[in-house]
């Protein structure tokens, strides 16, 4: 047996080995995150006088004020908007877990045909890590975009929470990341017309994902009004007797 043979057979066997890890470290991972996000929620609610024992607030102060807004895209109700963006990070997640495994199942093969004179091998640590934690990000939004349909068909607040604490979470990071790539992007003055792509994409896709948390937030806030709380006026803070309409259903 030649010794590429040999280097072959022992990177997929080290493969293998690094697959299984990666696996049984994702799955603690989505174990840990889902345990303190229910803790986070419980918290939350418990902060809003709003806990599960009890039908009222106990504070009569606490004024809770009518959503801003009532529609998605002006055209479907909050229920159905909700649906829609659950639908879609869930089809997301599986064509980047998809990607992320092409690039894994490639990634040792294309690393042996690459000479070292073109390629840092003391980066392929970073690389893989950096594949891992795709791996790990994508199983994350798979099961979090199937908790949100889930909860949004049976009208259950507690499985929309840790999708909205995740995508919110990804927007905050979003941004100084977007801002990197717009800044590197700048210091190459031969691609000005890629650059103003680039801003372009990245503007749109952070608007159109803050506009998705808006969507899934006010639908949260509504299941919460619906099971919790009582309608109260946003300008004088009278509470009336009749209990809180949810949207209108399309």
């Amino acid at each position: 047996m030649s010794s590429q043979s040999r280097d072959r057979l022992r990177y997929s066997k080290e493969k293998r080995i690094q697959k299984h890890i990666a696996l049984l470290s994702g799955v603690e991972a989505v174990k840990i995150l889902l345990w303190t996000l229910y803790n986070i929620y419980q918290k939350y609610l418990n902060s809003l006088c709003l806990n599960i024992n009890y039908k009222h607030c106990q504070f009569p102060y606490l004024r809770i004020y009518e959503m801003a807004l009532t529609s998605c895209c002006g055209c479907f109700s909050l229920k159905t908007g909700t649906r829609i963006v659950g639908s879609i990070h869930v089809i997301s997640s599986i064509l980047w877990f998809i990607m992320v495994c092409i690039a894994i199942e490639n990634f040792d093969t294309r690393l042996l045909d690459t000479p070292n004179s073109t390629f840092d091998h003391t980066k392929i640590p970073l690389m893989k890590g950096s594949l891992g934690a795709s791996l790990t990000f994508s199983i994350i939004i798979f099961m979090l975009s199937v908790m949100l349909v889930i909860g949004t068909n049976n009208r259950k607040e507690i499985f929309v929470f840790p999708f909205l604490c995740c995508h919110v979470a990804g927007i905050i990071f979003s941004i100084p990341i977007s801002v990197g790539l717009f800044c590197i992007f700048c210091s190459v003055a031969q691609i000005g017309m890629a650059t103003t792509f680039l801003f372009l994409v990245l503007g749109s896709s952070l608007a159109l994902n803050i506009y998705f948390c808006m969507v899934v937030y006010h639908f949260y806030q509504e299941l919460l009004y619906e099971k919790y709380g009582r309608k109260v006026s946003p300008a004088t803070g009278k509470i009336f007797k009749e209990p809180f309409q949810n949207s209108y259903e399309v």
